[in-house]
């Protein structure tokens, strides 16, 4: 029931079953059914908005997993494929492809296709992440090809929503629409409604982007209407409509509104641990009170952006971040197998965030990503946001 959960993504409901699925496991002494159950719930944990304590329990069921006699080599790569969407998800891309590294290394042995599109899927979120768009490239077509080949079509979903994300990086808006439209078609007959929220939030930046106002506040409106169950994926979808939304706001001159929006969006990156995300939402807040002449709030946000990124390497993330994570259902981690004793193939959990989670198809190519400096050291903080880029939007995402 808990692996069904996830596969629905219900991680804080799948937690309650998996924990008691991991005790029945400890009290029979099956080892083999309590490391699939450990596995599990670390899924849910991360759904669930909380990829650090994923990640930590991922550690410690790899460590388990390779003192066994013989080690799982199946549940090994499935690790690793999560360990490195949990390390998107914590904005740690560099972290993200040495993980994906090695679960590529194992997947040569195993050769499943359905695994070796998700290992694709997270290198091209990680690239992207990193700004290497030619290798995120390259990887997102691998991943396609092979989703296409083992007729996964949630896996083909995810990879046309993250090409979309990158034919808007490149200008090439007519390829972003086909590719978002071809996503959105598949998301309505197959896979969670937060997969579907994700794409109507990518369509809505790329129509942000082509400046096609109703098309984008429509689009915007839809990701939030079809998040049905809360969870990290769908609450990554509402962030990066959301903020669609506030760039609307402003355009049209209502400030207040857009900076409550931007507010909201805060919230809910700050529940998720996204702190690069987070950091960039409260940078545009910056940016919008200096614009209105409140200098106070300006020096105020800029501030709290700064120790929000102080240790993430690179500071705020961008919107091509952003998106990224939100299409991290794309590479990001596991879709879940049916039940714990079983591993039917290619259930891994991707959170759609490569975005994994937020797609930056409205950043200008002047943008600059540096992190805020701290107050008094040359640059104000209210100035340090001009040099940084604003909004974000998936897991693509």
């Amino acid at each position: 029931a808990g692996s069904a959960l996830n596969l629905l993504q219900r991680g804080r409901d799948a937690i309650k079953a998996l924990t008691i699925a991991q005790r029945l496991a400890g009290e029979l002494g099956d080892e083999p059914l309590g490391r699939a159950a450990d596995y599990q719930l670390a899924v849910a944990t991360r759904i669930a908005g909380n990829p650090r304590g994923a990640r930590e329990m991922l550690e410690a069921l790899l460590r388990r997993i390779e003192s066994a006699k013989p080690p799982d080599q199946l549940l090994r790569l499935r690790v690793l494929i999560t360990m490195g969407g949990c390390a998107q998800d914590l904005g740690e891309p560099q972290a993200a492809t040495t993980y994906y590294q090695q679960a590529l290394e194992w997947s040569s042995e195993i050769g499943d296709l359905a695994r070796i599109a998700f290992i694709h899927q997270g290198l091209g979120n990680a690239y992207r992440a990193l700004g290497d768009h030619d290798a995120a490239a390259g990887h997102y077509q691998k991943a396609l090809a092979s989703a296409e080949l083992g007729k996964d079509l949630v896996g083909v979903l995810i990879m046309r929503n993250a090409l979309a994300v990158i034919a808007a990086d490149a200008g090439r808006i007519e390829a972003a629409y086909e590719h978002v439209a071809r996503a959105i078609e598949i998301a309505r007959v197959s896979g969670p409604a937060a997969y579907l929220a994700h794409c109507y939030a990518t369509r809505a930046e790329v129509a942000l982007k082509a400046r096609d106002v109703p098309l984008a506040r429509s689009s915007a409106e839809a990701a939030i209407a079809a998040v049905a169950e809360r969870g990290a994926d769908a609450d990554r979808a509402v962030a990066g409509a959301t903020l669609v939304l506030a760039e609307l706001d402003l355009r049209e001159g209502d400030t207040a509104k857009a900076e409550r929006r931007m507010r909201d969006v805060a919230a809910i990156y700050k529940s998720l641990d996204a702190k690069a995300e987070l950091g960039d939402v409260l940078m545009r807040l910056s940016r919008s009170a200096k614009r209105r002449g409140d200098v106070r709030a300006a020096e105020r946000y800029a501030t709290q952006a700064y120790t929000v990124t102080s240790g993430c390497p690179r500071g705020p993330a961008t919107r091509s971040e952003r998106s990224e994570r939100r299409a991290r259902w794309g590479g990001c981690g596991e879709r879940a197998a049916p039940n714990p004793g079983q591993d039917p193939r290619g259930p891994e959990t991707q959170s759609f965030c490569w975005r994994s989670a937020a797609v930056s198809t409205f950043r200008s190519s002047s943008s600059v990503v540096t992190a805020p400096r701290p107050p008094g050291t040359g640059l104000s903080a209210a100035a340090t946001a001009d040099t940084l880029s604003t909004s974000t939007s998936p897991t693509i995402p």
